[in-house]
């Protein structure tokens, strides 16, 4: 009798730490919120280039000059001011503010053709140019019909930056933003930055540019005249 109540007991005990274990491995991430603000500022500064080198007006290009179809060669004054001239060179910068998935998510959309079986969706907006003999990179060519995904300025206000919490792996923060068109209109609005920490320390794991919304006028002017 004894010999079965400590196989229940020992049962009970090992469903207990296996059911504890499990709920520990599903807890969302305990952080340092001096530490994930800090680290945000440093990665959303960096992340303002890429923004637009990837979404944005893109890398400027030379009207007349190595002309293939759609692509032109990159303006190399303006490669210089962005801090790199090759795509690996871009790749390395990517990597220092984005997380290795939403990275991979860049190269895969942005700097390759979106394909189907039979044809070519969306051409890469940029690629790498090779000396024939050498092999050795040259110069950057630029798609110069790419469809703009961010239309807007955007400037970020560091000073609101706040940790708003966590889930499983990744920290969330939230900055407050202006938004301008090029007509001039400007709206506030609240970006969501997604981190995670890799070996390397904390990366952006999402997009991070906003657009003007519309939507959001018409939406705050009802709301005030409800409140009048």
């Amino acid at each position: 009798m004894r010999n079965e109540r400590r196989k229940i007991l020992t049962l009970f005990l090992i469903v207990i730490m296996t059911l504890s274990a499990l709920t520990l491995s599903s807890c969302n991430r305990r952080y340092d919120e001096e530490e994930v603000i800090a680290a945000t500022e440093i990665l959303l500064k960096d992340a303002e280039m890429l923004n637009i080198v990837y979404y944005g007006s893109g890398i400027e290009y030379y009207d007349s000059d190595e002309e293939k179809g759609y692509y032109r060669k990159a303006n190399d004054n303006h490669l210089e001011s962005l801090g790199f001239s090759t795509i690996d060179e871009l790749k390395a910068l990517t990597e220092k503010t984005f997380s290795e998935e939403y990275s991979s998510i860049l190269y895969s959309t942005i700097l390759s053709p979106m394909t189907t079986d039979t044809s070519i969706v969306t051409p890469a907006r940029y690629y790498q140019a090779y000396d024939e003999q050498t092999g050795e990179p040259t110069h950057l060519m630029v798609y110069s019909n790419f469809t703009l995904m961010m239309k807007d300025k955007i400037e970020y206000d560091y000073s609101t930056l706040k940790a708003v919490g966590s889930k499983k792996e990744k920290v969330y923060v939230t900055v407050e933003a202006t938004v301008t068109r090029e007509d001039g209109k400007s709206q506030r609005t609240t970006v969501t930055i997604t981190l995670v920490e890799e070996e390397s320390g904390w990366r952006i794991d999402n997009p991070t540019y906003a657009n003007y919304n519309e939507y959001k006028d018409r939406y705050d002017e009802l709301n005030n005249k409800d409140l009048k």
